[in-house]
């Protein structure tokens, strides 16, 4: 079989070189990168070539390729992201056969002495005839060998999914891990970000490219959408890797070339590895053959990788994993992206599938799937397709979906505003509200199974959301009920059913991440406030509510989002409204301001108010936060505590810092279910004209406060004609029709 190896050349486009594709080249060959062959003109060139901006940095390397020379750059110092100059032209072919990158193409990275480059895996054997212009764009970072060897048996799948490119690390490259980073950040945004133009930008990163993905991604939150991890090296420092980085100097040089060899069973599992390229079912000459051939390639990959890891060049990778790991851990939680964690359970070269839970737990928006009996090399085992995997899981997107779309000479941050009033957040794909949103609350959901009214703008009350406008941002302004455990479910319907989010203004302690410092020796027993009693890690809470949307509650962040086009919440009564005392079952606790229609007549907002009931229909009180305050001892502690550690909210929206109430949240008991109700009253639209009207605004106030209270006693009362308002009869209906809600009154 023949192939062609793509080489760009300065002035002369891209040309092939006609070589054999799959046979062993002798060491003598490999070393002297030996090139032979008549270059003529590549019929498909132009579809496989794309021209990028040059950057706006240096250039370094006659051939514009990398970055970080050896030794023109500090290599032997391993100097960082100030020697990291780079210029690009135009990515590099690397030419694929159908077990990874043709020896040829391997070749040059044992070789060539230019730094870290960008390169565009081709497929000789199969051209894909697609639009890469219409798909998300993927950058691919390698592992501690820097080919991306271990990940090849994806590219051909990946490079039908993505428009795919992957940075390449070649042997005599000694850039420090800052300077990897900034070279990468340098390449997204001056080359993939422009030519992505709104697609979905995913870096995928796999062992060290893990640890390389997490850091520039929180350093590019403005321009990379989604991560993908494979057994990343951030568990490095808790695998026996440090324990042997100090032996290797005391080893033979002979010692390296058959390390591979040695540690094969460690990385990989053998039987997986042989399988990846045997058809089982074809007949059993043909699978004979194609087992031979697959034990033939690995074993050429093998030998290639112990040239490739002398002593030298395994100490400085295992170096530049210890700088990502240092790194990354004063970073972790700046990572706003959903993380895509895959994991293999059988890898011994690093505890990944431990790492996974702490990755899942610390990483703001991480998920995890850990693969049975998989090793650290899982993408190039049998059975294993990672763009499956992302679309079971709901992780594989072609558009990016804001919040809110852009509006013309806005300039705003665009995507990852998770817990940011600056900008859009990305919307959930179907499975991700299912797992993220749906599911977690599927237990509450079911005993109290939610029903959602609205109004027509002719004041007809009707099922679902259909009397919501579209056409400019709407203010759901509501009544708090107690605990405030219904808002998950009303958001949850809201962007199932008409794909519409609101931004939610949340207390502090909901929406921002609480150092360890901040909060020790707090400690309330129950009454302790906030998300998560290990302020260590993200709280779940916090996790979930900033993913969906919610900021803290400001008058600027109030600003920026209705000024951007959002559709935010509103609880007036905060805090004081949710954690409420005995005896105060739906009673509200507004303050006597009428900032929040000011702010939404300002921006042409429609103002929706927002009236629940049922939660506090299935609860009571015992124990609330004045008869805290009344305890002996307890008492003062307690206030003592909140003064010290719990934030004000809400200061210079509603003015009034009293009603903000105390962050102690009552006991309480469940009782019997009682089913939740949500009525959307009629929109009260609101003109630019209204912001200057302080009087009108006030009797709007007025009016929205009336329509909430107005709607609980709707509510109230047209509960009393739905046939399904107890729950053992509901139950009873919705166990008999699996997946069905029970129907309700008519409005």
């Amino acid at each position: 079989m023949q192939c062609h190896r793509f080489v760009a050349t300065p002035g002369a486009g891209i040309h092939p070189v006609r070589r054999a594709s799959f046979g062993r080249i002798p060491r003598s060959r490999r070393l002297a990168g030996a090139s032979t062959g008549k270059a003529e003109e590549a019929p498909i060139a132009e579809n496989v070539s794309r021209s990028s901006e040059s950057l706006s940095r240096n250039s370094v390397n006659g051939n514009g390729n990398g970055a970080g020379n050896g030794t023109e750059n500090g290599a032997e110092n391993g100097n960082g992201a100030e020697n990291a100059k780079i210029q690009i032209g135009k990515p590099r072919i690397t030419v694929m056969g159908n077990a990874g990158p043709t020896q040829e193409s391997l070749n040059d990275l044992l070789t060539t002495d230019s730094g870290p480059r960008f390169e565009r895996p081709y497929l000789a054997y199969s051209p894909p005839n697609i639009k890469t212009s219409e798909l998300p764009v993927m950058l691919y970072l390698p592992g501690e060998d820097g080919t991306g060897l271990a990940a090849s048996r994806q590219f051909p799948s990946l490079v039908q999914g993505f428009d795919f490119e992957a940075l390449t690390i070649p042997a005599a490259d000694r850039t420090d891990f800052d300077g990897l980073v900034q070279i990468v950040k340098e390449y997204l945004k001056n080359s993939l970000h422009p030519r992505a133009e709104g697609r979905p930008l995913y870096l995928l990163g796999e062992s060290f490219g893990g640890l390389l993905a997490l850091v520039v991604a929180a350093e590019c939150k403005d321009l990379v959408d989604r991560v993908v991890l494979v057994n990343p090296a951030t568990s490095y420092k808790d695998s026996f890797l440090p324990v042997i980085a100090p032996l290797l100097p005391q080893l033979p040089n002979e010692v390296y070339s058959l390390l591979p060899f040695a540690i094969a069973p460690i990385v990989g599992n053998p039987i997986q590895l042989l399988l990846r390229n045997v058809d089982l079912i074809a007949p059993t000459e043909v699978v004979v053959e194609q087992f031979i051939k697959t034990a033939g390639q690995m074993f050429g990959t093998l030998d290639f990788l112990g040239d490739l890891f002398d002593r030298d060049l395994l100490q400085w990778r295992l170096t530049l994993m210890q700088q990502g790991v240092e790194r990354f851990d004063k970073i972790i939680l700046d990572v706003q992206q959903r993380c895509l964690v895959v994991v293999g359970e059988g890898d011994w070269l690093l505890p990944s599938a431990k790492e996974a839970e702490r990755l899942q737990k610390s990483l703001p928006r991480a998920r995890t799937v850990v693969l049975p009996q998989r090793s650290h090399v899982l993408l190039q085992e049998a059975g294993v397709d990672l763009i499956e995997i992302m679309k079971k899981e709901g992780f594989y997107v072609t558009k990016r979906v804001l919040s809110c779309p852009p509006k013309p000479g806005k300039k705003r941050d665009m995507i990852n505003n998770f817990g940011s009033a600056k900008g859009p957040i990305e919307m959930p794909s179907k499975i991700e509200l299912y797992e993220e949103l749906l599911k977690p609350f599927e237990s509450v959901r079911q005993p109290v199974s939610p029903v959602n009214f609205s109004t027509l703008e002719d004041g007809t009350v009707v099922k679902g959301f259909g009397g919501l406008p579209k056409d400019r941002p709407l203010l759901f302004v509501g009544n708090h009920q107690t605990l405030g455990l219904d808002t998950f479910l009303f958001a949850g319907d809201l962007i199932q059913e008409t794909d519409m989010i609101f931004r939610s203004l949340a207390h502090p302690l909901l929406t921002q991440v609480v150092l360890p410092e901040f909060y020790e020796g707090f400690n309330l027993g129950p009454f302790t406030p906030g998300p998560t009693s290990d302020p260590a890690r993200l709280g779940g809470i916090t996790r979930r509510v900033t993913t969906y949307g919610a900021v803290r509650v400001t008058g600027k962040n109030f600003h920026q989002l209705l000024s951007g086009g959002e559709n935010v919440l509103l609880y007036p009564g905060g805090v004081r409204e949710a954690y409420k005392l005995k005896g105060e079952k739906y009673k509200l606790f507004w303050p006597e301001q009428s900032e929040f229609v000011r702010m939404a007549a300002k921006f042409g907002a429609a103002i929706i108010p927002l009236a629940a009931i049922g939660l506090e229909d299935g609860m009571e009180i015992v124990f609330d936060a004045e008869d805290a305050k009344k305890t002996p001892i307890f008492g003062d502690y307690v206030q003592d505590q909140l003064r010290k550690y719990v934030q004000k909210a809400r200061k210079g929206l509603t003015g009034d810092v009293g009603i903000d109430g105390e962050m102690l949240k009552p006991v309480t008991v469940n009782t019997i279910p009682s089913r939740f109700y949500f009525l959307m009253q009629k929109p009260i639209e609101l003109s630019k004209e209204d912001y200057d009207d302080r009087e009108k605004c006030n009797e709007i106030y007025k009016e929205v406060k009336a329509e909430v209270e107005g709607g609980i006693e709707y509510l109230q009362k047209k509960r009393e004609e739905d046939p399904y308002k107890d729950y053992f009869v509901r139950s009873l209906y919705e166990a008999t029709n699996p997946g069905k809600r029970a129907p309700s009154f008519k409005p």
